[in-house]
C-alpha cells in the first residue's frame, strides 16, 4: 500500500473545538473518476461557515490531493463554534449524503423552532444530492425522487430557497393534493429492521389511537448492514390499550400478478392474453417475429406502453416479469440482494450439450463465487491499464483505416461488419490476452468462422425443440465444433502464458494474467476456460455490432456527422495517435455514442430472481420468479425519453436532463459490465479514426424502410439477448487526396440491411475531405447486394 504520507491534504486554522476538517468521502467510482469530496470549515473575521468541496486527484501524484482543483458544491453559514456536523456518505445509490449539524449552542436555541426543526434551514438535517454534473454546470442537483416532507426547493436562478410540499405517497392522496392532505404531519412510531432501514408511522391526529396513518421507508446508509448480519432477539411486549386496527393509507392491495381486488380501483391486466394452455405467449411472438421482421424487445416495448411497469409473461407454464419503472430498476439492480436468475442464465452455459460460458463472469450467478472472480479481475480494468491500452487500440484502429484506403478499387463489396468484427477481435486478443490475431489482415480464418457459428447457435439454442429438427444435425455438429475449437484455443494461449511465466519472463498485468491468479490452485482449467471465452466474445462482439450501429445512423444523419467532424478537426487534427486526454475532449462523440447504446443496445436486459414475495409498483409478485430488465425497451418509451425513436445525441448533451435508471447498456449495480470503460474507450477511438478520415451520407434513395436491429443471439456484459447490426452492408465511396487534389480513384464499400443503401467518402491530408458524390441505385438492387460469400448478420 505504500508509505504514509505526511503531506497535508487540507490544513485547519481551528484547534480544540468542532470546526476544522470535519469529513472526507470518495467518489464510488473513485478509481476511474479520481474525485473525493472533503467537508470542513471556513471562516473570516466576521463570519464562519462549513463548505463541502469536491477535489480531484493529482495528476502528478496520485496518492495526493490537487489543491487548485476544488470545486466548491455547497456553503452553509454557521452561528456557532460547535454541532458543526461533518459526516459525508455515498448511498447505494450514488447520491452524497451530508450529514450538517444543528448550529452548536446549547438546546439549539436559534429561532423559535431551532434550526433542526426549521424546515427553512440546511441545519440539522441529512441532505441528499446528485453530484454527478457537469463542469461547467451547477454544482449540484437535488434527485428528483428525494422524500421531502414540507421541504425546501431551491431556484436555480436565483439560488434562493422556496417552501414546498412534496407528496411521498402514491394514490390520490398524490392525485389530488389541493383536495386532501398529501401527508399526515404527526410522527408517532419509529422502527427498524436489521438491514438498517427505518420506518415511521404518522397519522393524522397526535394520538396512538389513530386509526388510520401512513408508513414510510427511509434508508440511513451510514446504518446499512446486509440482511442476516444483525442478530436480535425478538422481545414480548405487554401493552394494555385495546387493539386499533392500523390500516396504512396508501396501501394497495393485489391478487396474484395484478388482478385488482374490489377495495382498490381497477388497474389493467398486468398481462397480454396468452392463445395457448401449453405454450403460452409464445405463438404470439412467434407470428409477429415472423409478420414484421421485428425484434422480440419491440413486443415487451408494446405491453409495457398498453399494460404497465409490471407485466407478465408465460412461455411453457414458466412465468416471468418483466419490469420498466426506474424505482424497480433501482432497487433489484442496485442492491447485492438480488441475484441473476440459474435458470435463464443456464442457456449460456452450456450450448447444445457443450460447455460454452460455463461458470465464468457473466453467466456465474452465485453472489459469492462470482465475487471473488470480479475483485481478481478488477486490476485488468484498472485506470492505469486502461490508459496503457491506448497504443493497441490506436494501431488497430489505424490498421482497420489502411485496409479500407487499400481496398479502394471502386468496385469491391466489403462487409463494414466483417470489418468491425475484425478489428474488434484484434484489439480484444492483443489488449486481453497478450496475442495476435491478425483478423484483419486476413488470418485466423478458422476461428473467425466458429465465432460466426458459435453465435448463430446460441441463437439456435432458445429454440428448445432445434436439435429435433430435420435437417439440423450437420449445423448442430458444426455449433458444437465451432465452441470445442474456441476453447481449444483458449487452452493453447493459457498454456503459452504459463510457460512464459514459468520462463521468468515479464508478462503483461492484462486479463489473461488475471485469469491465471484467479484460478490459481484450481483442480482444472475449465473455470479458467469458461472466463477466456466469456470474455473473447463480451469483449469483441457487443464493441463491434455498436460500431455498426452508430456507423449505420450516422449514415443517415449529415448534420451529426458534420458536428462531429469538427469536433475531431478541433481536438485531434491531423494526428494519427489518440492520446487519454483525448477521448475526453470529444465531448459531443461521447454523446453521440450514448445515443446509439440508448436506441441499439447490443445488450438488451438483464435477469434478476426474485426469491419472495413482493410488491413491486403495486402488483404482488410471487417469489422464485425471473424478473426481466431491459435498457432497450425503456430507452424506447416516451414516458422516459421525449420522442423517443428520433437519433438525439443532444439528449445526453451535459446540462440536458437525464432519467435515473432508464438507460444501462452495461447493466447497472455490481453486476455492471466489468469491461465498460475498455469498451467506452475502444469504440471512442475506432470511431474518430473513423471520422477523421471518412465522410458518412445517405448514398441513395432506394425508397426503403429505416433498418432495425435482429435478434441474433445472448447478450453480454451482463445481461439477455443481443442485438447485432450484421447483415448491413454500406456503400462508401471514398475519395483519395494528394497534396494538390483528388486522384482518380473512387470506390465503394458495402455494408448490406434490407434494401438500404448509405455512403461515406474519405477524407484528404491535414484534415480536408473531398467534396460529396451522392450515390446511385441506377443500377438495380444488384448494386446494393452483400458478398455472396459472407452471411448477413453473421
Amino acid at each position: 500500500m505504500g508509505g504514509m504520507r505526511s503531506h497535508a491534504v487540507l490544513t485547519s486554522p481551528w484547534e480544540g473545538d468542532e470546526r476544522g476538517f470535519l469529513g472526507l468521502a470518495f467518489h464510488p467510482r473513485f478509481r476511474h473518476a479520481r474525485r473525493l469530496y472533503v467537508y470542513y470549515s471556513v471562516g473570516t473575521d466576521l463570519r464562519e461557515w462549513i463548505r463541502i468541496s469536491e477535489f480531484r486527484v493529482s495528476q502528478d501524484d496520485e496518492n495526493s490531493v490537487d489543491h487548485g482543483s476544488e470545486r466548491i458544491i455547497l456553503e452553509i453559514e454557521e452561528p456557532a463554534s460547535n454541532h458543526n456536523g461533518g459526516q459525508l456518505l455515498f448511498g447505494d445509490d450514488g447520491y452524497l449524503y451530508i450529514f450538517t449539524g444543528d448550529g452548536g449552542m446549547a438546546g439549539d436555541p436559534f429561532g423559535k423552532f431551532g434550526n433542526a426543526q426549521n424546515k427553512s434551514a440546511l441545519l440539522g438535517k441529512v441532505l441528499r444530492i446528485d453530484v454527478e454534473r457537469p463542469a461547467q454546470g451547477p454544482p449540484y442537483r437535488v434527485p428528483p425522487d428525494n422524500p421531502r416532507l414540507m421541504s425546501l426547493r431551491e431556484n436555480p436562478g436565483t439560488g434562493q430557497w422556496r417552501y414546498s410540499e412534496v407528496c411521498m405517497g402514491r394514490g390520490q392522496t398524490c392525485a389530488f393534493p389541493g383536495l386532501i392532505n398529501n401527508y399526515y404531519p404527526h410522527i408517532i412510531s419509529f422502527a427498524e429492521d436489521e438491514a438498517g432501514e427505518l420506518y415511521f408511522m404518522s397519522t393524522g391526529v397526535p394520538s396512538a389511537t389513530a386509526a388510520y396513518g401512513v408508513v414510510y421507508k427511509v434508508i440511513d446508509p451510514s446504518r446499512r448492514a446486509p440482511p442476516g448480519k444483525c442478530h436480535i432477539q425478538p422481545a414480548q411486549v405487554k401493552v394494555r390499550s385495546r387493539l386499533i386496527p392500523f390500516v396504512p393509507k396508501e396501501t394497495v392491495r393485489v391478487a396474484p400478478y395484478g388482478r385488482a381486488t374490489p377495495q382498490v380501483a381497477a388497474r389493467s391486466l398486468m398481462f397480454a392474453v396468452s392463445s395457448s394452455f401449453l405454450l403460452g405467449h409464445l405463438p404470439y411472438l412467434w407470428k409477429k417475429d415472423e409478420a414484421c421482421g421485428g425484434v422480440l424487445q419491440d413486443v415487451f416495448l408494446e405491453w409495457a406502453k398498453k399494460y404497465g411497469p409490471v407485466v407478465r409473461v408465460n412461455v411453457f407454464h414458466k412465468t416471468s416479469v418483466i419490469v420498466t419503472s426506474p424505482e424497480s430498476v433501482k432497487k433489484f439492480l442496485m442492491s447485492t440482494k438480488y441475484n441473476k436468475d440459474s435458470k435463464m442464465y443456464r442457456a449460456l452455459q452450456t450450448v447444445f450439450g457443450e460447455r460454452l460460458f460455463g461458470q465464468g463472469l457473466l453467466s456465474e450467478c452465485d453472489y459469492e463465487r462470482w465475487h471473488k472472480q470480479r475483485k481478481v479481475m478488477d486490476p485488468a480494468f484498472s485506470r492505469s491499464s486502461l490508459v496503457s491500452l491506448m497504443e493497441t487500440f490506436n494501431e488497430k484502429a489505424e490498421q482497420l483505416v489502411e485496409i479500407l484506403e487499400a481496398k479502394a478499387d471502386g468496385q469491391t463489396p466489403v462487409s463494414m461488419q466483417d470489418m468491425l468484427t475484425c478489428a474488434t477481435i484484434d484489439i480484444l486478443a492483443k489488449a486481453a490476452f497478450g496475442m495476435e490475431t491478425s483478423m484483419l489482415l486476413g488470418a485466423q480464418k478458422p476461428l473467425s468462422q466458429a465465432v460466426k457459428v458459435m453465435l448463430e447457435g446460441i441463437s439456435a439454442s432458445r429454440n428448445t425443440l432445434a436439435k429435433f429438427l430435420p435437417g439440423w444435425r450437420k449445423q448442430l455438429r458444426e455449433i458444437r465444433e465451432s465452441i470445442r475449437l474456441l476453447r481449444q484455443v483458449g487452452k493453447d494461449w493459457v498454456q503459452r502464458r504459463r510457460e512464459a511465466l514459468q520462463r521468468g519472463e515479464s508478462v503483461p498485468a492484462d486479463v489473461l494474467t488475471q485469469m491465471l491468479k484467479a484460478e490459481e490452485g484450481a483442480q482444472d482449467d475449465e473455470v479458467l476456460l469458461d472466463n477466456f471465452v466469456t470474455f473473447f466474445i463480451a469483449g469483441h462482439e457487443t464493441s463491434a455490432n455498436h460500431l455498426a450501429f452508430t456507423v449505420m445512423e450516422l449514415s443517415r444523419q449529415p448534420e451529426i456527422v458534420a458536428r462531429l467532424q469538427a469536433e475531431v478537426d478541433e481536438v485531434i487534427g491531423s494526428k494519427r495517435h489518440l492520446d487519454y486526454e483525448d477521448l475526453g475532449r470529444l465531448q459531443y462523440l461521447s454523446q453521440v455514442l450514448k445515443e446509439s447504446l440508448r436506441l441499439y443496445p447490443p445488450a438488451w436486459g438483464t435477469f434478476r430472481l426474485l426469491e419472495e414475495d413482493t410488491l413491486i409498483d403495486g402488483v404482488r409478485v410471487p417469489g422464485n420468479t425471473p424478473l426481466l430488465f431491459s435498457t432497450y425497451v425503456m430507452g424506447r418509451m416516451d414516458t422516459y425519453f421525449e420522442d423517443p425513436l428520433t437519433f438525439n445525441p443532444d439528449r445526453f448533451s451535459p446540462g440536458a436532463p437525464k432519467p435515473r435508471f432508464t438507460y444501462f447498456p452495461f447493466s447497472l449495480g455490481h453486476r455492471s459490465c466489468i469491461g465498460q470503460q475498455f469498451a467506452q474507450m475502444e469504440v471512442k477511438v475506432v470511431m474518430a479514426k473513423l471520422l477523421q478520415r471518412l465522410d458518412f451520407w445517405e448514398g441513395c434513395d432506394c425508397n426503403t424502410e429505416q433498418p432495425e436491429p435482429r435478434r441474433v443471439g445472448d447478450g453480454h456484459r451482463g445481461s439477455g439477448e443481443s442485438l447485432q447490426a450484421g447483415g448491413l452492408r454500406l456503400p462508401i465511396t471514398l475519395t483519395m487526396w494528394d497534396g494538390e487534389g483528388p486522384s482518380a480513384g473512387e470506390w465503394q464499400r458495402y455494408i448490406y440491411h434490407r434494401d438500404s443503401c448509405f455512403g461515406a467518402k474519405a477524407a484528404g491530408p491535414r484534415g480536408h475531405r473531398g467534396s460529396a458524390a451522392a450515390g446511385s441505385c441506377a443500377a438495380g438492387p444488384s448494386s446494393c447486394q452483400p458478398d455472396a460469400e459472407l452471411k448477413p448478420g453473421a
